[in-house]
């Protein structure tokens, strides 16, 4: 008996099929990645909500005037305000990643930590 070698036959309609197929997967991958991106950002400003502000008590709170406090407190409340916002937003789109995410919300101003002396809130 004689082996016969089969060779295979590249068709356009089993070319198209084989783009086809790895396009679907390089897509399904892109949306895992971007969907555990956006998972990792939600934690990030899940964890910023969580952190309590550093001039709440202490030597630095008895230093400043009543007016620094209560315009840290409402750039405090903003700044939670805001990032409920974003972690609601990358939560949205980790779960739905084939979705636009949608516009960002407005970031608070910096002009209160002007106001108080500060540079950012990094100066908490």
């Amino acid at each position: 008996m004689q082996w016969v070698r089969l060779r295979p036959r590249f068709t356009v309609r089993g070319l198209m099929a084989l783009v086809a197929v790895a396009g679907v997967a390089a897509g399904a991958e892109g949306m895992r990645r971007r969907s555990e991106a956006d998972s990792a950002l939600a934690r990030r400003y899940a964890s910023l909500v969580d952190r309590p502000p550093r001039l709440s008590c202490g030597w630095a709170a008895a230093q400043m005037g009543e007016e620094k406090r209560r315009l840290l407190g409402e750039e405090s409340r903003r700044r939670v305000d805001y990032y409920r916002a974003m972690e609601a937003r990358y939560r949205r789109s980790a779960r739905y990643p084939w979705l636009p995410a949608g516009p960002e919300p407005f970031a608070p101003d910096e002009l209160t930590w002007a106001l108080a002396g500060l540079t950012s809130a990094d100066d908490w």
